[in-house]
């Protein structure tokens, strides 16, 4: 793996190297935050927020 250094953000290294990347899939479905599953709520990138901070 090559480090791009501290002052380097992955951007300016993929640049650097003559890289792009082609733009982000537009969504194909309509994806919920979470699903319940009987008395469970279940849920995928969703962190815990109370009051605009995360609970830890």
């Amino acid at each position: 793996m090559i480090d791009p250094g501290p002052d380097q953000t992955p951007e300016q290294r993929l640049t650097a190297l003559g890289l792009e990347l082609p733009p982000a899939p537009s969504p194909v479905a309509s994806y919920q935050p979470f699903t319940l599953a009987g008395d469970l709520v279940v849920t995928s990138g969703v962190l815990p927020m109370r009051d605009g901070r995360v609970i830890t």
